[in-house]
């Protein structure tokens, strides 16, 4: 069975090497573009496993109380951090949709996170346009327009009257 995280391991090793002094600003340009594509996709990993990771509670067996206390604990992670990345994670084991735009690379971090805000405390409505917010993302080519789309729809979500149960 190979070992895909410790092949990770040693071609980062082979790129901190690398020399690039000879570069010309294009070929730098385009490493630092490549480099923040494999760091994306890196991350969903990280995201993807994290998902598994908690939908088992693994973060128990070493008698952590939540999935955020011991990755805080095992990783050099802020609180903040650690929080953004269970949330992030439970959004992808909660929304297929989700999970596969990530991984496919239609939807990023920054996008899923922006999901993130606008499902706290609106889970109900959000399930039911969780779909139109991926297709959203990838008709948006800013994230800053995009952002300001999901505020809009929290805004107009937030504005309703509670319904009237009384009847």
């Amino acid at each position: 069975m190979t070992d895909v995280v410790a092949e990770l391991r040693v071609g980062l090793k082979d790129l901190a090497a690398e020399r690039r002094g000879g570069w010309t600003p294009l070929s730098r340009s385009e490493r630092v573009t490549e480099l923040v594509a494999l760091a994306e996709t890196l991350q969903v990993e990280v995201v993807r496993a994290v998902a598994g990771w908690d939908r088992v509670a693994a973060w128990a067996e070493d008698g952590a109380v939540t999935a955020v206390s011991w990755i805080r604990s095992h990783t050099g992670l802020t609180r903040a951090e650690a929080t953004s990345l269970v949330h992030v994670a439970d959004l992808y084991a909660a929304h297929p949709v989700v999970a596969r735009a990530l991984d496919g690379g239609d939807l990023s971090l920054a996008q899923a996170k922006v999901l993130v805000r606008a499902r706290r405390h609106r889970v109900a409505p959000f399930d039911g346009c969780v779909a139109g917010f991926v297709q959203l993302a990838v008709e948006l080519d800013d994230i800053d327009d995009f952002a300001q789309v999901v505020a809009q729809w929290v805004e107009l979500v937030d504005d309703r009257p509670p319904p009237d149960e009384s009847r």
